[in-house]
């Protein structure tokens, strides 16, 4: 498993935790708490999920 995939793992964790809370509250509408799980499943989580740009720095040492 690769660090990212444990960071979204987490992320979603605390998402749904946090969305069974609010939910089981009955402050927020259920139209508004499916609103947001659609927006967090295809923004952040999608963010979350994409591949990332890897980059190689190295340093050539010449001889004088």
């Amino acid at each position: 498993m690769f660090a990212n995939d444990k960071y979204t793992q987490g992320v979603q964790s605390i998402a749904g935790r946090f969305q069974e809370a609010v939910g089981s509250s009955g402050l927020l509408s259920p139209e508004y708490l499916r609103e947001t799980d659609e927006k967090l499943q295809s923004e952040i989580l999608a963010l979350l999920q994409s591949p990332k740009p890897k980059i190689m720095v190295y340093r050539r040492e010449t001889r004088r």
